[in-house]
């Protein structure tokens, strides 16, 4: 394709069985288009076809490209269609066109349009469904955190959703120390998160998991220290919608710190019951607690206040399988504090 400039470029094909994947399992087939680029660009690329499940693959250097993709995707488009947008430094790339199982033949289009890169250091995701989304990206240095200390890299990723859902977010990486925050409102979101996370995933990886009210979002990608760089994937998981709003699940014989942080704040958790039992919650520390334990309509089926230790609440009721909910409040209404919060089952 030659050096790219700021414009849609079309290109119709067919994959018809004679040119076979590089990088693929054997049995499928592909064709490579190679391009560059003078200066960096925002690179939008999407194939779509009424004959096979398309599948894009984004690599570095000429055809056929890498080994490992800068970035790939199946369902991104419409439908069956695939689509990658990844804003890129100066250089040669290749975009491999293929299909998600062996042996598809058939025409497709492909569109590929260059752009001015969109926001600097902030990404679009649009208005989110209930799916699973990934981008895959690199901390290169070029753009700084807005909210962390100075020194530490980021990218901003902005979404929207219509109802409320639970929305679960991961980004994982070799290169980095991952540290993930949650904001509300538009790149590069407020100032205080709703939640931030450093290894809640595997390793080095992090992880949310919180329920959203219809709104606007910002998802900051950045690292545990200063000067960290390199690629990542991160994954947005958009979940169950409507019930209760919940701040994060709580796990059976599980616990989590946390804090009443300002004048009339409540935490709700999800705890999911995967057998009947005796379930107990409770909190521990200084802070004056009470407590809720609800069902998974948002009824409450028993509250308490000083049944723990000193002044913690401790919530005891036999449960069969299902969601529950703890709401957990400071006893006095202008209250604040850190505390503890415990999740048990044991057999009737």
């Amino acid at each position: 394709m030659g050096l790219l400039e700021r414009r849609t470029y079309t290109r119709r094909d067919a994959l018809d069985g004679s040119c076979s994947t590089e990088h693929y399992p054997a049995g499928e087939y592909a064709l490579y288009y190679g391009f560059t680029l003078d200066e960096a660009a925002t690179v939008t690329m999407e194939m779509t076809s009424q004959d096979v499940n398309s599948w894009l693959a984004l690599r570095r250097g000429s055809s056929p490209g890498s080994v490992g993709p800068l970035a790939e995707e199946d369902d991104g488009g419409t439908g069956r269609g695939a689509r990658i947008e990844r804003s890129l430094a100066p250089g040669s790339y290749t975009i491999e066109a293929t299909t998600l199982a062996p042996g598809e033949t058939g025409d497709f289009t492909l569109a590929v349009t260059v752009s001015a890169v969109s926001g600097g250091c902030s990404r679009s995701m649009g208005l989110l469904e209930r799916r699973t989304y990934t981008r895959r990206d690199a901390l290169d240095g070029s753009c700084s955190t807005e909210h962390y200390p100075a020194g530490e890299y980021a990218l901003y990723y902005g979404f929207t959703l219509d109802e409320a859902a639970t929305v679960t977010l991961e980004m994982t990486s070799v290169d980095v120390d991952s540290w993930l925050a949650l904001r509300s409102g538009s790149p590069p979101g407020g100032v205080e998160p709703l939640e931030d996370d450093n290894d809640g995933g595997t390793g080095l990886d992090a992880r949310i998991e919180w329920f959203l009210n219809a709104g606007d979002y910002t998802i900051e990608a950045t690292t545990l220290d200063a000067g960290e760089t390199g690629d990542f994937t991160l994954t947005v998981t958009v979940g169950e919608t409507g019930g209760v709003p919940y701040k994060r699940e709580l796990l059976v014989a599980g616990a989590f710190s946390a804090a009443i942080e300002s004048v009339g704040d409540e935490d709700t958790y999800r705890i999911t019951v995967s057998s009947s039992g005796r379930l107990t919650v409770h909190t521990t520390g200084v802070t004056d607690t009470f407590g809720e334990l609800l069902d998974a309509s948002g009824n409450v089926l028993v509250s308490d206040d000083d049944g723990g230790t000193d002044t913690n609440f401790r919530l005891t009721r036999p449960v069969s399988l299902g969601t529950y909910y703890v709401r957990v409040r400071h006893f006095a209404d202008d209250g604040t504090g850190d505390y503890a919060v415990i999740a048990r089952l044991a057999a009737q």
